[in-house]
């Protein structure tokens, strides 16, 4: 007797839906990149071009995180002066 190997339907499916979209998959890739690489280059020479924007933005963003982080520690410390318990009387 001889055997026979059949995909299952699971292999099929999966083998038609790759084949379908491998071509696509490869088109866009290749839009994304070309697009990517095209802001890249178009950052790089902002960057050359205008210094001083890109230098405000950094201190704008480095201030912005000390700020936040000075906010964060204060609130952290005020949480453990709470007291652990706290009583209400009532009448």
């Amino acid at each position: 007797m001889e055997t026979v190997n059949v995909p299952s339907g699971l292999e099929v499916e999966s083998a038609s839906w790759r084949s379908k979209l491998s071509p696509r998959v490869t088109r866009m890739k290749s839009k994304v990149t070309t697009t990517a690489s095209g802001v890249a280059t178009k950052v790089n020479g902002q960057l050359r071009a205008k210094p001083a924007i890109f230098a405000g933005i950094a201190a704008g963003l480095g201030f912005a995180l000390g700020l936040t982080g000075r906010i964060a520690r204060h609130r952290r410390q005020a949480r453990k002066e709470l007291p652990a318990l706290l009583v209400i009387e009532g009448c």
